[in-house]
């Protein structure tokens, strides 16, 4: 039943637009849920902060992968960066697992983050 309102929600936010999917704060994907990244930028390029956390005791889907993605202006992604989420949330009572990734581009191009959760499901987030 969570699985179903995670996904009425992603298309509830679909649906909205970008003016919903910028005001968005997490996202949930089998199980797990993606928190609203930080983004900033240094010597390097830009550098994208955030988590993956547990909606209950355990994940009803594990983690396919988490990406970081540059946007175009007219929303394509041009660019790709695959982001190493810690097996931690396979211990015992862990509640979240952190990424940090460092890029080329800059900061001022428009990035979202991205969680790909096994049978399907996929949910982004822009960084900010």
């Amino acid at each position: 039943m969570k699985a179903f309102a995670a996904a009425l929600a992603t298309l509830a936010l679909s649906a909205a637009g970008t003016q919903a999917w910028a005001n968005a704060s997490a996202a949930s994907a089998g199980g797990l849920s993606l928190t609203q990244p930080a983004l900033s930028q240094d010597a390097g390029g830009a550098r994208v902060q955030g988590a993956v956390c547990r909606t209950g005791p355990v994940p009803v889907a594990g983690i396919d992968g988490v990406t970081i993605e540059q946007l175009g202006a007219d929303g394509a992604v041009t660019a790709q960066a695959p982001a190493h989420v810690p097996a931690s949330l396979r211990v015992r009572g862990a509640k979240c697992a952190y990424y940090n990734v460092q890029t080329a581009w800059t900061a001022t191009s428009p990035v979202q983050v991205c969680l790909a959760a096994d049978r399907g499901a996929r949910v982004c987030l822009p960084a900010k």
